[in-house]
């Protein structure tokens, strides 16, 4: 046990928090996911509060309702909240300030519904960021009991912190296995990507080789998750934009095995599995058009995907290539 503790850097703690009903969720994405303009909330903070948020121009808070003061209570500057919603924990941040002010709480969400009381056990959070951890990972680490519910503001019991910090090295890197692994700058290009009417080629390429480098459910939450805030009939139509590719791509590589279709060629990544590029054969201008369909897609080792793009093969149709004037047909039958 020593050793857990000298691990634990600080003795930092882990607390979850629930974000389950309509206005606990709408309550989320006000002041959590979205963040808050910190101009509008001045007022109600101290000269040594301004200055823990001096160079942000939103604030990330989180309350409790008096009931769970203990809790509160027992959370320190530096310690993690991890989000819970419907099976799975979604967002976590570290904590930068705690706050008691019913002032301030009715200011952001106005009074508990039904009850006369406030969220007014604040906390202000710092390194927010989408993760993806069932609660079935939870209760196995910690030793709950199977059914167990994620019921108001609680910390994780001492069985649970230590299992997390002799298996993952640290709170950090536990919530690093449970991210996208993407870049930040990958992030945006999908962002960029989801505001276009069309999709080209190179688009879908581009999106093929960002998932290629992370966990692809966790980015397609995240990537979700950043466009929340958006009306949901376009969020939708995003989502489904990226899964769609995604899902075609991803079949295609699966039912050739990861091997070119002209040469049979592939090789295994630092994680074991094969690789692949998917080609279209005919360019992709919309993708309501219909065209990023298996028909219109064949598996290719990156020599040949570039020779595709940039030499001189020729792709004819679903069963025949051709490179200079020799044409030939694929290796549909072979994997």
């Amino acid at each position: 046990m020593k050793q857990n503790k000298e691990n634990n850097l600080n003795n930092t703690w882990l607390f979850f928090a629930p974000r389950s009903n309509e206005t606990s969720r709408e309550n989320f994405l006000a002041t959590l996911e979205s963040g808050y303009p910190i101009e509008e909330i001045h007022q109600f903070l101290s000269e040594d509060e301004k200055n823990i948020f001096k160079h942000k121009k939103k604030l990330y808070v989180w309350g409790n309702q008096k009931a769970k003061m203990p809790s509160w209570k027992k959370m320190k500057i530096g310690d993690y909240v991890a989000f819970y919603a419907k099976g799975e924990f979604v967002y976590v941040g570290k904590c930068i300030l705690k706050k008691q002010s019913q002032e301030l709480a009715t200011h952001l969400w106005g009074n508990v519904p039904k009850k006369n009381d406030t969220w007014e056990y604040m906390f202000f959070l710092d390194e927010i960021r989408p993760i993806s951890i069932p609660l079935s990972r939870i209760i196995n680490l910690s030793e709950y009991k199977e059914k167990m519910i994620v019921q108001g503001f609680t910390p994780i019991n001492e069985l649970g912190l230590n299992n997390i910090i002799n298996k993952y090295g640290s709170i950090v890197s536990f919530f690093d296995s449970y991210s996208s692994g993407i870049q930040t700058k990958n992030a945006i290009t999908l962002d960029e990507l989801s505001q276009k009417e069309t999709l080209n080629e190179e688009d879908l390429e581009k999106i093929d080789r960002i998932f290629l480098k992370g966990n692809s459910n966790i980015i397609l939450k995240e990537f979700e998750q950043r466009l929340s805030n958006e009306k949901p009939d376009v969020v939708e139509t995003k989502v489904k934009r990226i899964k769609r590719n995604l899902a075609v791509v991803k079949n295609m590589k699966e039912k050739y095995n990861n091997k070119c279709q002209i040469c049979g060629f592939t090789f295994k990544k630092k994680d074991g599995s094969n690789y692949s590029e998917v080609a279209h054969i005919k360019p992709i201008h919309s993708l309501e058009t219909g065209v990023d369909k298996p028909s219109n897609m064949v598996v290719l080792c990156p020599n040949h995907h570039k020779m595709y793009d940039l030499g001189n093969l020729s792709i004819l149709s679903k069963i025949k290539y051709k490179i200079d004037d020799e044409t030939k047909d694929f290796l549909q039958t072979l994997f």
